[in-house]
C-alpha cells in the first residue's frame, strides 16, 4: 500500500482489510513511525534535490529507499528525471535502492547499469497519455530493464 502522512490506525486498518505486506511511505513519516510496522516490509520515498538530501535518508537504513526527483509541491509521479550520480552515492548507505523519477524505456537501462538498484519504479514513463498506461511501453520497459541486468 502507498501512504502519504496517514495515521497508524488507517495504515493498520488497510493492512488488515487488504492483506498487504509492504508499505510505501511518501510523506513526512519519521524512521520511528516507519519502524512501528515491523515485520511488514517498508519502503520510504525520498524526494532528492542533491547529494546533501541523502542526509535525510540515513535514519532509515532499516528500510528500502525509493529515490525520486524533488519537485516543489509534488509527492512523486512527476516524470522529472533523477540524478543517477546521487543514487550511486545513496547505494553506499543502503542495499535496497529503488530508482524512480523520470524513468522511461529510453533511460532505464542506463540508470540500472549505473546504479544497480534493488528495483525500479515507473509511472508516467510507460504512459501514452497522462494517466493511460501503454501495454507496449510497459513490455519494452521490462525488456530494457532485464537486458541491463544481464
Amino acid at each position: 500500500g502507498v501512504f502519504v502522512n496517514a495515521t497508524q490506525d488507517v495504515i493498520l486498518g488497510t493492512v488488515e482489510v487488504a492483506g498487504i505486506d509492504t508499505l510505501q511511505f511518501h510523506g513526512e513519516e519519521t524512521a520511528e513511525f516507519c519502524s512501528r510496522f515491523a515485520p511488514l516490509k517498508v519502503i520510504k520515498a525520498f524526494r532528492i534535490r542533491d547529494r546533501n538530501s541523502l542526509n535525510d535518508c540515513l535514519d532509515y537504513r532499516d528500510f528500502a529507499w525509493l529515490l525520486d526527483s524533488y519537485v516543489e509541491g509534488a509527492q512523486g509521479g512527476t516524470g522529472v528525471a533523477f540524478n543517477w550520480d546521487v543514487a550511486v552515492e545513496a547505494a553506499k548507505f543502503s542495499r535496497m535502492i529503488i530508482l524512480a523519477g523520470g524513468l522511461k524505456v529510453e533511460t532505464v537501462a542506463d540508470a540500472v547499469r549505473k546504479v544497480r538498484p534493488y528495483a525500479v519504479d515507473v509511472s508516467s514513463g510507460v504512459e501514452s497519455a497522462p494517466g493511460k498506461k501503454d501495454h507496449v511501453r510497459i513490455r519494452e520497459f521490462i525488456s530494457a530493464t532485464r537486458a541491463a541486468t544481464d
